[in-house]
């Protein structure tokens, strides 16, 4: 409704329908579905980076747990100092919370689903900025003054790399305003 209001405010625009208006206007849609397509792409990595990193602490954090209970089972043979066995109790139960703290971080996060979703997003883009590339040095190589067909072949490129981007934004509502933070039990 908003996008509708938007365009009853503006009205339509007087201009000629030309070569030099498709190109003009392919050439800000392919400057957006640039954009759009370097954002995915370092969303992708930074999503990625991020769920490896966060699983990866969790595991050593495992680790260090096991290398407490070791040390603790090893030096109550011996006679260690006073303070290390409280010590490595207190570890023995530090680690493990922090490693499931940082597991529901990943998992709330949605880090692996935000990463997938934007390789996707990156590769419908680079589709969809090849068909606009392609539609350009057509345009480029006309000489007729007739723009009609590619005119719609534009509007098509130009709706669905909207839709594109809509569907993109509904799937970030789905993921991260609709979905209520439920602690496991």
């Amino acid at each position: 409704w908003y996008v509708r209001a938007v365009e009853r405010a503006i009205g339509l625009p007087s201009v000629v329908v030309d070569w030099a208006h498709l190109q003009a206007g392919l050439g800000q849609l392919e400057e957006l579905v640039k954009g759009q397509v370097a954002f995915h792409g370092q969303s992708s990595e930074r999503h990625h980076r991020m769920e490896t990193r966060l699983h990866r602490c969790g595991i050593a954090l495992i680790g260090l747990t096991f290398l407490c209970c070791v040390l603790h089972l090893v030096l109550g043979a011996m006679h260690p100092p006073i303070w290390l066995p409280p010590l490595l109790t207190s570890l023995c139960g530090f680690f493990p919370a922090l490693g499931a703290a940082l597991a529901g971080i990943n998992n709330q996060g949605e880090f692996r689903r935000i990463a997938r979703r934007s390789e996707a997003m990156h590769d419908q883009l680079q589709l969809q900025l090849g068909n606009i590339m392609a539609l350009r040095q057509e345009i480029a190589a006309r000489d007729c003054p007739q723009a009609g067909t590619q005119s719609v072949r534009a509007v098509v490129l130009a709706r669905d790399a909207a839709r594109l981007m809509v569907n993109e934004v509904l799937d970030w509502r789905v993921v991260f305003l609709d979905r209520p933070l439920h602690p496991p039990a």
